[in-house]
């Protein structure tokens, strides 16, 4: 499943002016929102979340000509 943000996030106001000149996409992979974020001390990363990320990224660069 996905979640679209309802408005533009810091980071991908640099990545847009990238845009103008190539193609390219931006995503953010989560755990969901009760998993702790990034930059908190509680957080671990959940190896199990490797396999789907690399997945993804294969079907992204599948799409590049």
């Amino acid at each position: 499943s996905y979640y679209e943000a309802p408005e533009a996030r810091r980071g991908s106001e640099d990545f847009g002016h990238f845009l103008k000149l190539t193609k390219g996409a931006m995503y953010y992979w989560s755990f969901g929102e009760d998993y702790p974020a990034i930059h908190m001390s509680t957080y671990d990363f959940d190896d199990a979340g490797i396999e789907p990320i690399v997945e993804v990224n294969k079907k992204l660069i599948s799409y590049i000509d």
